[in-house]
C-alpha cells in the first residue's frame, strides 16, 4: 500500500506511514480494563506519538466525539454507541492525514451520527476521509465523491451528483441516491 512516497511494504517506511494514516475497522478492538482516556492515548502512542503527547491529545479527541463526561470511565462500562465514538476518537487522536473508516456510524443514534458527519465536514481540506458504508442517506450532504464496489470490483466512481444521475427516471425525488445504488448494482427497485 502506497501513500505519497511511503510504501507500507518497506519496513523503514512503516512508522511514518502509521503516523499519516488512521484506520477504524468495522469492529474495533478495545482494552476493556483501561479508561477511555488511557485507551485513546495508548492508540496514539501505537501510532507513533510520544507517550506524553498522546496523553495530552486523548482528551481533545474524546471531546470531539462528545464523550468528555466519560473520559475516566472504563471502556467496559460504555454502551455500544459510546464505544463506537471512542473508536472514532482513537482514529482522530494522532491527527492523521488520511482516515480509513469502515462503517463508522454503526451503533450511533441519529444525533451522534449527525455529530460524526459534522466532524467529518470540519476536517475537510486538512484530512482525507475514506468511508466505507452501506448507509447512503447523508451522502449528498457530507461527501464529495462516491465509489460503488460489488464483489471487489468498481461499478461506479465519480461525484455525488454523477452518482445520483444513475437513479431510475421514475424514482421519488427523496430516493434518488437509493435508486442510483440499486440501478448500479442491478438490483430490482
Amino acid at each position: 500500500m502506497l501513500y505519497g512516497d511511503l510504501d507500507l511494504s518497506r519496513h523503514r517506511h512503516a512508522q511514518r506511514y502509521r503516523h499519516k494514516a488512521s484506520w477504524l475497522p468495522q469492529n474495533p478492538g478495545f482494552l476493556p480494563g483501561m479508561t477511555c482516556r488511557e485507551h485513546v492515548a495508548y492508540v496514539g502512542w501505537l501510532k507513533g506519538m510520544r507517550e506524553r503527547d498522546a496523553g495530552k491529545a486523548a482528551p481533545d479527541a474524546i471531546e470531539r466525539v462528545g464523550l468528555t463526561d466519560k473520559l475516566n470511565s472504563k471502556i467496559k462500562t460504555l454502551s455500544g454507541g459510546q464505544r463506537q465514538r471512542i473508536a472514532i476518537a482513537q482514529a482522530l487522536v494522532h491527527e492523521a492525514e488520511v482516515l480509513l473508516l469502515d462503517e463508522p456510524t454503526v451503533g450511533l443514534d441519529p444525533h451522534q451520527r449527525r455529530r460524526f458527519l459534522d466532524l467529518l465536514a470540519s476536517l475537510r481540506g486538512t484530512v482525507h476521509a475514506i468511508v466505507s458504508t452501506h448507509d447512503i442517506g447523508d451522502l449528498d450532504q457530507t461527501f464529495d465523491s462516491v465509489i460503488v464496489l460489488a464483489s471487489g470490483r468498481s461499478r461506479f466512481q465519480g461525484t455525488v451528483e454523477e452518482f445520483a444521475g444513475h437513479a431510475a427516471p421514475d424514482c421519488a425525488p427523496g430516493r434518488r441516491l437509493e435508486s442510483a445504488y440499486s440501478v448500479l448494482l442491478g438490483a430490482a427497485e
